[in-house]
């Protein structure tokens, strides 16, 4: 007989997603009977990211820094209370990349874009 390991992931990072459709995915995910027993999920701290921001995907680019900034926010948010992923990817777009695009208007990469804080049991 094959025993199962207790699962005790805290939190869920899911990718490739349409940009359109984070929340939604977030919601679905979070609703699937077969992860409610997963602290990740009872915790609400499952976060979704588009593929363009990720390391070593042919669309991602040099883009992968915004990810590890926003990852490591929501990872430890303690220890980046200063951290400011949005900023410094409307920095990239609008600096580096020369795009008149304002990200609290138009496009969501992340969602939700805030650590979610769980009280220690």
């Amino acid at each position: 007989m094959i025993k199962r390991k207790k699962m005790k992931t805290k939190m869920l990072v899911l990718v490739g997603i349409a940009i359109c459709e984070l929340k939604e995915a977030r919601e679905e995910i979070m609703s699937r009977d077969i992860l409610q027993n997963v602290p990740a999920v009872k915790d609400k701290r499952v976060y979704i990211i588009t593929v363009q921001l990720l390391y070593g995907l042919p669309v991602s680019g040099c883009r992968s820094f915004i990810q590890v900034a926003y990852q490591a926010k929501w990872f430890h948010p303690e220890l980046f209370e200063d951290l400011d992923p949005k900023a410094i990817h409307q920095e990239y777009l609008t600096r580096f990349q020369g795009l008149d695009i304002d990200l609290n208007e138009k496009g969501v990469f992340v969602y939700p874009e805030e650590p979610i804080h769980v009280e220690p049991k």
